[in-house]
């Protein structure tokens, strides 16, 4: 399963999480990354707070459409 990068919602994940990461890769050279922490049960990834800008846990969560995860929000 792939992240939808043609969905509406793919603009604010981009947002989302440039937002928070603290780590200096760009998205989409960790994006295979984020793809293998999630499955169709488990549809979401925990930025952990080492590498996060405000030092705090941050979740990303999907919704499964098809065979694409399509970004939820953010906690």
């Amino acid at each position: 399963m792939q992240i939808n990068h043609y969905s509406a919602d793919h603009k604010r994940f981009e947002q989302d999480f440039t937002s928070v990461y603290a780590g200096i890769e760009p998205l989409f050279s960790i994006t295979d990354d984020l793809e293998r922490a999630m499955t169709k049960d488990k549809p979401y990834f925990i930025l952990p707070a080492q590498q996060a800008v405000d030092g705090c846990k941050h979740v990303f969560y999907f919704e499964v459409v098809g065979d694409k995860y399509v970004y939820s929000h953010l906690i």
